[in-house]
């Protein structure tokens, strides 16, 4: 399960971790991100393809929480995991095609606050807006 983060003609960057659609920062409270990862810029490649003009694809070395920006294709979405520093989302696999979309997450079955050890029982049955 992901968060659809941009659509169609957006453009979107990363930055030390705060995330950028269209020049302006997202606020997203939901996120974790424990940076345990070991990925490199290699890991995000596929990425020199969709960069916007300006940046030099040979010079750009992006990171887990330092990269882009990106423009997406048309009929293509980018994806975040919420678990951000143990998600494999559009970071690493690419831009989602709509004909891969099947389903809407509604309501939070299951919440649990890793920090804490805790279950959240607050915020489950809690709609997804």
């Amino acid at each position: 399960l992901k968060r659809i983060v941009a659509k169609p003609g957006d453009t979107l960057s990363m930055k030390r971790g705060s995330l950028f659609v269209n020049g302006r920062e997202v606020v997203e409270p939901y996120p974790v991100n424990n940076d345990t990862s070991t990925a490199s810029a290699d890991d995000f490649g596929w990425q020199r393809a969709f960069l916007v003009s300006q940046v030099d694809s040979p010079s750009y070395h992006p990171t887990l929480n330092t990269w882009g920006p990106l423009l997406v294709p048309d009929r293509h979405y980018f994806v975040l995991g919420d678990n951000r520093s143990q998600s494999e989302d559009s970071r690493y696999d690419g831009f989602v095609d709509e004909r891969d979309i099947v389903a809407e997450a509604t309501t939070v079955y299951f919440s649990r606050d890793d920090s804490m050890n805790k279950v959240r029982w607050n915020r489950i049955g809690l709609a997804i807006r």
